[in-house]
């Protein structure tokens, strides 16, 4: 039982409280932590209903604690607003996109394709419905149609916005090379580098290019000097990339494939560590599996035990 204890209302068991007073003891303790989270989390639960200052505090609180990794907390501290948002609808949707992106890297994607399931009736027609809709292919698996029209209906909705348009035939490149059509993942690759390179935007760029890389491997058509450039690009946009997306992540295992074991060592090293640092569990996993096979390869069979372990522990 959690007791807590008050000047003004004294020591109260926090289970058998009425609502009233635990409230009151939530606003308390509002004032009195210093930390912005637990501050955030104490007037959430304070609250008496819809409160517009207290929802954009949470959402600042989410964006915080995501940036130190804690996905996990950000998904929560995202639900907290989303109860708290009344009479605003695009807010109310941002939210919850916002704490399914955060239940994803934290590697819950079962939670995080229900709230976008929920949203998705709501979201009206244009780029929002097209970022939804890819929100929600980032958190399905598998061989079936349903994917295929998501991606269709994606990409009508993004008509005319040539980046947009980039990351979702970019991703659909891992659904055409599920279904061994390398030759329509080569199609969109290439199709969606040439939007994100109009479209100017590096971090796209980068992205797309991992994807060309991918596919190009398949259908074993590389283009020279490629992929280095992505990984060049990502290394100058001071953020990391989820696994899918980083053309350092296809160049380590590339290289690995050429017997460069040590270098792909190290930048799979680089690539979990950046991972862990950004709570993304999901792009953890998929740097372990490489490292694992990567320590077999060299001769390491305890060290690539004990990385397989760790996958399975992961998982």
């Amino acid at each position: 039982r959690l007791r807590l204890t008050h000047p003004l209302l004294g020591s109260i068991c926090y289970e058998h409280a009425p609502v009233w007073k635990r409230r009151a003891a939530h606003r308390a303790l509002a004032v009195a932590v210093a930390d912005a989270e637990e501050r955030a989390r104490h007037l959430a639960l304070a609250a008496e209903g819809p409160d517009v200052r207290v929802a954009a505090e949470l959402d600042r609180a989410a964006e915080r604690v995501a940036a130190r990794g804690a996905t996990a907390a950000a998904a929560e501290l995202s639900e907290l607003a989303c109860g708290l948002t009344a009479d605003d609808p695009a807010a109310w949707r941002r939210r919850r996109v916002a704490a399914a992106h955060y239940h994803r890297l934290a590697g819950d994607a079962e939670r995080a394709a229900a709230l976008i399931r929920e949203v998705l009736p709501e979201v009206p027609s244009g780029v929002e419905r097209a970022d939804v809709l890819l929100e929600l292919l980032y958190t399905l698996t598998g061989f079936h149609q349903t994917r295929m029209r998501l991606f269709d209906e994606a990409l009508a909705e993004a008509a005319g916005d040539g980046l947009r348009e980039a990351r979702i035939l970019s991703f659909r490149v891992g659904f055409h090379l599920w279904h061994a059509q390398v030759a329509g993942a080569l199609a969109d690759a290439r199709r969606a580098l040439g939007k994100a390179e109009r479209g100017g935007d590096a971090r796209i760029v980068a992205m797309v290019i991992a994807r060309v890389a991918l596919a190009e491997s398949y259908a074993c058509e590389i283009t020279p000097g490629l992929l280095e450039r992505g990984v060049e690009i990502e290394g100058h946009l001071g953020q990391s990339l989820e696994y899918d997306q980083s053309p350092s992540y296809s160049f380590a295992r590339l290289l690995m494939r050429l017997g460069e074991i040590d270098r792909a060592r190290a930048m799979l090293e680089e690539l979990e560590a950046r991972s862990t640092g950004r709570g993304d569990d999901h792009s953890k996993v998929m740097v372990l599996w490489p490292l694992s096979m990567l320590e077999w390869l060299a001769g390491r069979w305890p060290r690539a035990r004990s990385e397989e372990r760790r996958v399975g522990k992961e998982c």
